[in-house]
């Protein structure tokens, strides 16, 4: 049995787990010229969890989900 291991040192054991991330996983937000990392307003973004996954081999993207003024 694998385990998950969180950011307070706790572990949760589990035979699969279903990563639902949404944009966190290193996320980056765009207003006007500047640039920041987070998640939703005010949420940190998942840099540790991005790295976690490229080391096993995933591959990791970005899609634009933003809305742009015309």
């Amino acid at each position: 049995m694998q385990a998950l291991k969180t950011l307070r040192g706790e572990e949760i054991k589990c035979k699969a787990l279903v990563i639902c991330s949404g944009t966190f996983l290193n996320g980056l937000m765009h207003t006007g010229l500047n640039s920041t990392q987070g998640g939703r307003f005010g949420e940190a973004p998942a840099h540790g969890l991005t790295d976690s996954l490229v080391k096993l081999g995933f591959e990791t993207g970005r899609l634009k989900t933003g809305t742009r003024r015309v």
